[in-house]
């Protein structure tokens, strides 16, 4: 598991569980997440102190009820996204993912004329396994593999 991999873990699990605790306010809530965080890059003082910063992807799905019923994000969302970006500036770039076909769209050519394939002994199709129609790139996807490899570029 990559760094950046367990700090997405460690985001969705700390959000998800204190927003289902009674409620509390945003500096709250952004402070317990984010002490988790800078403990992930806690470690030697001696080296390059201008290190690059990582990418970390930060999709709105880790939070529950994120959108309200006209597709708008809800207010505490907004505030939790602007608290974050203000505390981890100088240690990582948090970039918001937009979620919209990504996981329709092939990785390796970009183009998005992926479909499900059929299954060898009948006729139905498998949901998370996508092909590309174009022969230039016959590359089977799992669907969940795909959006991830999409985030990350």
């Amino acid at each position: 598991m990559t760094r950046s991999t367990t700090i997405i873990t460690q985001i969705a699990v700390e959000i998800q569980s204190i927003l289902k605790e009674t409620k509390r306010g945003v500096s709250e809530i952004c402070q317990r997440l984010l002490v988790g965080i800078q403990k992930c890059y806690q470690g030697s003082r001696i080296g390059i102190k201008t290190a690059p910063k990582e990418k970390v992807p930060f999709t709105t799905q880790m939070c529950p009820n994120t959108h309200s019923m006209k597709g708008k994000k809800a207010a505490p969302v907004k505030l939790i996204k602007k608290k974050i970006m203000q505390r981890l500036k100088n240690l990582v770039e948090v970039c918001f993912v937009d979620e919209y076909i990504i996981s329709q769209v092939c990785n390796a050519c970009k183009n998005r004329s992926l479909y499900n394939i059929a299954a060898a002994a009948s006729k139905q199709k498998v949901h998370s396994v996508l092909r590309y129609s174009n022969t230039n790139c016959d590359i089977i996807w799992n669907r969940d593999v795909n959006a991830a490899k999409n985030m990350l570029d």
